[in-house]
Formats: C-alpha cells, sequence, structure tokens
C-alpha cells in the first residue's frame, strides 16, 4: 500500500507519539508541515485534550442538545456520535469533564421524550421514544443511536466504583445516573419489540407494518438501523452482566448476537488485486444486492466491532477484511472518490468514514491511511476523539497502555 504521496513526513516532530512500526520515508513534502500541525493532538495527552476542548464547538460546545431536529423535522444524527465521543474521551483523558458534559447532553436528550414533550406519534402513541417530526413515526435506527452513549456510560460507572459516588448537577450520584440511563434506554428499546423477527439462529428488526412510509412497511429494516439496536443490545446486555441481572443480560445479548448472524450471512467476500478478502453487504433488502454506502455502512462496522470485542461472530480475520473494504474507499491521496463501499456511486449520500477509522486499530498501514485522512481534510471533531481513541487502545496516544482486544490472535 503506498498510501501517503503528499504526506511521507506527516510525523515529523511527533517523537512523543511515533512507534516502530509505523515508519514514514521519502521525500519532504510541500504540505509536510501543514501536516505535522494538523496531526501534532496526537502528540500527547494534553495536546489532543487540548485540541478536543477547542473542536467541541458546535453551538458553544451544546451541539444539538436542545433540539434533535432541524427544520425539516429531521434527525440531527451526530448528536448521538458527539455523545459517545465524550465517553471515549473519558476513557483517554481521565478527565471527567467529558463525563460531566455527557450527562448534560443526556438529560437533554432524555427530556425530549415524546411522552415527555407531548409530541404523539402517527397512531397517537406517546412513545418513551423520539419520534421523526416529519414523518412522526419512531425509527428503531435513531433509538439505537441515542442511547448507545447513554448505556456506554451506565457499563462504564457500574464497573469503575470510584465514578460511582460523584454527584452530577441535580444531586443525584453517578450510579444513580446510571440506573437512570439504562432505565430509560432500555424502555426506549422495548418500544420496538413488536418490530423484532427471529428464526433459530438469527433475528433483525423490522419496518412496522402500517408506518408512514408504504414503499418499505413491513420489511426487514436497513442494515445500519438493524446494527444501532443491535450495538445498543449488546451494551445493554454488558451493563446487565455487570449488575448480575442474568435474565436482562441473557435478553438483550440474545436480540444483538442473532442480529450478528443475520448480518454476517448477508456479507460478501471479494478479492483485491492481491489476493486478499474485503468485504461487501447491502444497504438494505428492500433494494437488493445494492452495495451499502459508506456513511451509513459506518454503523455496520462499528457494530461487528463492538461483536469482536465480546468475541461473539466477528474475528481478528473479519476486522482485518473490513479494514481491506477501508482501504479501497480511501484513496492513495487520501482523498474518497466514491461514496459506496464497492467503489461506485450513488446521488445524496454521506462519504463520513468516522467509526471505520476504528478498523485501524487491527493495520498500522490503515492506520497511516486514516492519519492522513485526517490531516488532508481538516478538523473534525468527531475524527479527532475516533482516531485519538484508536491509538489510546494501541498504547501510542501519550504513552497509555493498550487494551488486549486489539490485535489480538
Amino acid at each position: 500500500m503506498n498510501a501517503f504521496n503528499e504526506f511521507l513526513t506527516i510525523l515529523v516532530g511527533l517523537a512523543a507519539w511515533a512507534a516502530p512500526s509505523i515508519v514514514l520515508t521519502g521525500p519532504v513534502s510541500n504540505d509536510a508541515a501543514a501536516a505535522t500541525a494538523a496531526l501534532s493532538p496526537f502528540a500527547s495527552i494534553a495536546a489532543f485534550h487540548r485540541r478536543a476542548r477547542e473542536l467541541d464547538s458546535l453551538n458553544g460546545g451544546d451541539w444539538h442538545k436542545t433540539n434533535l431536529w432541524d427544520d425539516k423535522g429531521r434527525y440531527y444524527w451526530h448528536q448521538a456520535y458527539v455523545m459517545q465521543a465524550y465517553v471515549w474521551l473519558y476513557e483517554i483523558t481521565r478527565d471527567t469533564y467529558w463525563l460531566a458534559k455527557l450527562l448534560d447532553h443526556v438529560d437533554h436528550v432524555l427530556a425530549q421524550r415524546d411522552n415527555l414533550t407531548g409530541h404523539k406519534d402517527y397512531l397517537g402513541r406517546l412513545a418513551p421514544a423520539w419520534q421523526e417530526r416529519k414523518s412522526r413515526y419512531v425509527w428503531n435506527g435513531f433509538t439505537g443511536a441515542i442511547t448507545w452513549p447513554m448505556l456506554s456510560f451506565a457499563g462504564l460507572v457500574q464497573g469503575h466504583p470510584d465514578l460511582k459516588t460523584i454527584l452530577a448537577p441535580d444531586g443525584k450520584n453517578y450510579l444513580a445516573k446510571a440506573k437512570e440511563y439504562a432505565a430509560a434506554a432500555e424502555a426506549a428499546l422495548a418500544f420496538h419489540a413488536n418490530d423484532w423477527r427471529e428464526s433459530t439462529t438469527e433475528g433483525y428488526y423490522i419496518y412496522a407494518a402500517d408506518m408512514p412510509a408504504p414503499s418499505i412497511a413491513g420489511r426487514i429494516s436497513a442494515y445500519d438501523m438493524n446494527a444501532l439496536m443491535g450495538l445498543a443490545h449488546l451494551v445493554l446486555a454488558g451493563y446487565y452482566r455487570q449488575t448480575a441481572d442474568r435474565d436482562r443480560e441473557s435478553l438483550h445479548a440474545e436480540r444483538y448476537r442473532r442480529y450478528a448472524a443475520f448480518f454476517r450471512r448477508n456479507i460478501t467476500p471479494h478479492q483485491n488485486a492481491k489476493g486478499q478478502t474485503y468485504y461487501i453487504w447491502p444497504f438494505a433488502e428492500y433494494y437488493g444486492r445494492q452495495a451499502d454506502d459508506v456513511g451509513h455502512a459506518n454503523f455496520n462496522v462499528l457494530f461487528a466491532y463492538y461483536c469482536y470485542r465480546e468475541k461473539w461472530v466477528f474475528t481478528l480475520d473479519d476486522m482485518r477484511c473490513f479494514g481491506r473494504t477501508l482501504d479501497r474507499i480511501i484513496a492513495d491521496d487520501f482523498s474518497i472518490p466514491n461514496n459506496r463501499i464497492d467503489g461506485t456511486n450513488i446521488a445524496n449520500v454521506s462519504k463520513h468514514v468516522l467509526y471505520w477509522h476504528l478498523l485501524a486499530a487491527f493495520d498500522d498501514e490503515l492506520l497511516s491511511k486514516s492519519l492522513g485522512f485526517f490531516a488532508k481534510n481538516g478538523d473534525s471533531f468527531l475524527d479527532l476523539v475516533t482516531i485519538g481513541y484508536v491509538l489510546h487502545l494501541k498504547g501510542r496516544l501519550g504513552g497509555l497502555g493498550g487494551r488486549e482486544f486489539c490485535g489480538r490472535a
């Protein structure tokens, strides 16, 4: 892989970060100084922390916590990404500043549930979840996305006694907040229980048969929507494992495990020019085998990554196969020329590679490519945090130790 055309010296001056296994050689580029500056936040924990606080700035750092919908009633999906970024920022820095920010955002988000705002859905129900105001439908994927970060917090607190007694602004300690968030998330997930379908070994969510979009009513929900629900079930199962609630753990584990089996069966392996395997999968069964787009595929990769951490269905080899798909998505000049994962294009979809960066945990060349992409494409709070999280897991961000699941045999 010759991924470094204009950025062969992007790590010059970052000795505090550099690892022997990532060596960049070649002629000095005119862009080297700019690239080095762009990557300087990864040189130390202090630099990373400082840059994260600078970039956490949309709407004064509030992002969309007070209004989850745009002027057409559609979700600001990245509010969920921001909340999870706060979880990862705490894991990286151990600064409870980020948990305080997370709680502020989660509390605002929970206050916007339909049953608290009085917004009835298309059937006149007050859901303990969040309808899309445009359609008045409670999409399962948004429920999964928005509950995942609050469940991440619940699991984090349950596993760290030192966090349990910290007081939140409302006077509750973090353990009480963890229980509150887990209960709220579970109620939101349960709102979709009637849309779950399963066979002996597989399972998935469907769109309600009477939903206000007849062309997809009753069909299997898109893979990204199912992946986000699966992710929420996975993290909730982990929370209940820590609280020793075996019945609830089993219920939620069964959901994510069955969907993992369904998704894995629908992945098609392909061979690259080197004879190595990479993966392609569809966007939704109602679009046939049409390849997923880069942005929506984010969540399938994210779900598979978390399943790998749980040692369920997806293996280290699978992570590397997903990684080769990313290698094809990001060109050697660090651009993304095509927005479908098979190298084709479709109008009006995202090329956002955010959670794809997690795959760089398993391949140093891919990590260099992710860093090159970040250096070339400007500052992004979410990309900064995701790549920083990968470096943290690999023990290459300010000297913090790595986690055992990254690159294990």
